[in-house]
């Protein structure tokens, strides 16, 4: 099974690589201070976020995408936080560092690049602007 990869592509919150094959993503995100990514939910995929360094909290909602439910912060490398397929979230970073991040299947099947509902685009934290 080969394993595909991407260069750099830079976000918001800062820049990610991502690798992947038919059955798993594995992304390395490089984060910054004071950003957040979108507000968004899979369908289908496991989100699991790992920290290396600096600190981040994993945001999920209620079902309109604006009301915060819980927060987990991410503070020692190693740490980590897996979210499951249709719960809507995002991540704010606290402080400027690398998170490895590994995207799933529920059902084993194929993971899907395009399987993402955004709510609110990515920005600088406590700004929400609905994404179109």
């Amino acid at each position: 099974m080969s394993i595909a990869q991407t260069k750099f592509e830079t976000k918001v919150w800062g820049r990610v690589q991502h690798l992947w094959n038919a059955s798993a993503s594995v992304s390395i995100l490089e984060v910054e201070s004071g950003f957040r990514c979108s507000v968004h939910e899979h369908e289908f995929r496991h989100n699991q976020f790992t920290l290396v360094s600096g600190v981040i909290d994993v945001v999920t909602y209620l079902r309109d995408g604006l009301r915060e439910c819980r927060r987990v912060r991410l503070s020692k490398p190693g740490m980590s936080y897996t979210v499951p397929p249709k719960l809507i979230h995002s991540f704010e970073v606290v402080e400027k560092g690398s998170v490895v991040e590994v995207y799933w299947r529920v059902d084993g099947g194929d993971v899907d690049p395009l399987d993402i509902r955004r709510y609110v685009d990515g920005g600088w934290i406590g700004s929400l602007s609905s994404a179109d």
